[in-house]
C-alpha cells in the first residue's frame, strides 16, 4: 500500500460524483459500489474479535464490498437489523461496516451479529447493521458471506454508479455522462447499461446451454414421432392379414382402430417409465442451470408424460385409420 490514494481527495470525489448523480431530476435514489451486485466482487480475510486470530487458527476470507451511504436503498436490499451507511460514516470517524445474512449466521449463530466487531487490512471496525443476501456469485449459486464497508473508509479510484429511475437507461446514461464529464473532461465512463442488461450478459452461458438443450430435446421429439408412426404404421402393414381375419370374423373398423391405438400408447408408457426413470436419475446433472425451479418438480413431469402421449397419440391415428379400412377379401389372400 506504498501508493495508497490520497482519502480525503479520493472522499472528496466520491461526494462530488454522488451529488452531481442525486441531483439529476429523474434519478429517484443513487449511490457508489466498488463491485455491482451482479459482480462477484474480491475477498479479503476477516478476523472476528475474540475468534482465531491467524490463517492457521482458521482466519477465512469473505468478499469484501465498499459502497456509499444510499446503497442498499438504490438495489432494494432490505435492512434487516441495525442500520445503513450515512453520510456521517466518513475517514475521520468510526470504521464501521454492515454485513450480510450469510455472514452472520456463519460467526454469529446464537447472537446477534450488531455491535460485534471485526477487523480486515489491520483495521478493526464495528457492524452496526445486517441486510439480506445478494447472489452476486451467480443466480444459481447460494449467497456467500459478505462484508460492506463505506467508501469513504475504504477508498478506491475505481468504482461503479448505481442509479434507480423509470427513464429509458439510454438516456439515464446520457446524462450522467455529461454531469461526471463537467468535474474532469478526462474520467472514463464505460461499461454502462440497465442493470437488466448486466444480469442477462452474467447469465448469458446458463441460457445458451439451455437453449441448446432445448434444441436437442424438440430434435429428440420430433424423431420419436417420426420413429413411432414408422413403427406403427410398418406393424400394421405386417398384420394386415390378422386384420382380415378379425374382420371376417365379425370385428369391426372402429375396433380395429382402437386395436392399433392401444397397443401404440402401451408401447408409449413403457417408454415413459423409462425416461421418467432415467430423469430422476439424471435430474441432479441439470440443477445448476436452473433458478428457483426444482430440477425433479412432479407437476413439469407430469405435463411432459401428458404431452408425449398426445404426440404418440396423433403419430398413432394415420396407422390406425389405415387399419381399419382393410379390406378383407384382399387381406385373406395375402399370406
Amino acid at each position: 500500500f506504498q501508493y495508497w490514494p490520497d482519502v480525503t481527495e479520493v472522499h472528496r470525489f466520491h461526494t462530488e460524483v454522488f451529488a452531481r448523480d442525486a441531483s439529476v431530476p429523474v434519478i429517484s435514489s443513487a449511490a457508489l459500489a466498488v463491485n455491482s451486485p451482479v459482480n462477484a466482487g474480491w475477498t479479503s480475510r476477516v478476523i472476528i474479535e475474540g475468534g482465531p486470530q491467524t490463517v492457521e487458527e482458521g482466519v477465512e476470507e469473505e468478499r469484501m464490498r465498499p459502497v456509499s451511504h444510499g446503497y442498499f436503498k438504490t438495489i432494494g436490499t432490505p435492512v434487516l437489523q441495525g442500520r445503513e451507511f450515512t453520510e456521517f460514516d466518513r475517514g475521520d470517524t468510526p470504521a464501521v461496516v454492515v454485513v450480510n445474512e450469510a455472514l452472520a449466521r456463519k460467526y454469529f449463530p446464537n447472537e446477534p451479529a450488531l455491535g460485534k466487531r471485526l477487523q480486515f487490512w489491520g483495521v478493526m471496525r464495528e457492524i452496526v447493521g445486517v441486510v439480506g443476501d445478494v447472489r452476486f456469485m451467480g443466480l444459481n449459486a447460494p449467497p456467500r458471506p459478505a462484508v460492506y464497508s463505506p467508501m469513504s473508509q475504504v477508498p478506491m479510484s475505481q468504482f461503479d454508479i448505481i442509479v434507480r429511475s423509470s427513464e429509458a437507461p439510454d438516456q439515464i446514461v446520457s446524462r450522467m455522462r455529461s454531469e461526471i464529464l463537467q468535474i474532469d473532461r478526462q474520467l472514463a465512463v464505460y461499461n454502462t447499461g440497465s442493470f437488466g442488461t448486466f444480469l442477462a450478459g452474467s447469465l448469458a452461458p446458463q441460457r445458451f446451454n439451455l437453449i441448446m438443450l432445448a434444441l436437442f430435446a424438440s430434435l429428440a421429439l420430433v424423431l420419436a414421432a417420426v420413429g413411432i408412426f414408422g413403427v406403427i404404421s410398418y406393424g400394421v402393414s405386417q398384420r394386415v392379414h390378422e386384420f382380415g381375419v378379425r374382420l371376417s370374423l365379425g370385428a369391426d373398423q372402429g375396433q380395429l382402430r382402437r386395436l392399433v391405438l392401444g397397443q401404440a400408447l402401451r408401447m408409449t408408457a413403457i417408454g415413459i417409465v423409462i425416461g421418467l426413470a432415467g430423469s430422476l436419475a439424471g435430474g441432479r446433472f441439470i440443477s445448476g442451470l436452473l433458478f428457483d425451479v426444482a430440477a425433479l418438480d412432479p407437476a413439469t413431469l407430469a405435463g411432459v408424460a401428458v404431452f408425449l402421449s398426445g404426440v404418440a397419440l396423433i403419430a398413432s391415428v394415420a396407422p390406425a385409420i389405415r387399419a381399419g379400412r382393410v379390406d378383407p377379401m384382399v387381406a385373406l389372400r395375402q399370406e
